[in-house]
């Protein structure tokens, strides 16, 4: 074989390499597999969601612009945040630039305020005595 076939040979193996890591980091981008999860109730995500979303050591608040129970209890949640001097994630839905961040983790929220703290979800007002248990517990596991 002619060093110029050699060249052209190790060339094309190089390229196919390179597309096949590509193609595999590509697919394996989170939100390129992950299907949205609409959160409607209070309860659990699954383990196994719960762990391809990312949730299990966050706490995260979606909120809206629009909504009366959010004005109430977002400034609740950002007094608790500071007491127990933690960093929440506030996600505004009613934001293009907060939709990002919900893309992020996959879920898509069905009512505000809804309060994600790991892999369990709160919906609705609460009050901030509410919001600090939940979260010392969650916490303390």
């Amino acid at each position: 074989m002619s060093k110029k076939k050699k060249i052209i040979l190790i060339g094309c193996i190089v390229i196919l390499i390179l597309l096949i890591l590509i193609l595999y980091f590509d697919n394996s981008s989170p939100n390129n597999k992950i299907e949205p999860l609409t959160l409607k109730e209070e309860g659990k995500i699954p383990l196994e969601q719960c762990s391809e979303r990312n949730l299990t050591d966050k706490i995260i608040i979606l909120e809206s612009a629009s909504c009366s129970a959010c004005r109430i209890a977002v400034p609740r949640l950002q007094e608790v945040e500071d007491e127990l001097n933690l960093s929440f994630i506030f996600i505004d839905i009613s934001k293009d630039e907060d939709l990002k961040k919900m893309d992020e983790f996959a879920i898509l929220p069905f009512y505000t305020p809804t309060i994600i703290v790991g892999c369990d979800i709160y919906i609705g007002l609460k009050s901030k005595e509410e919001y600090k248990r939940i979260i010392q517990n969650f916490l303390a596991r």
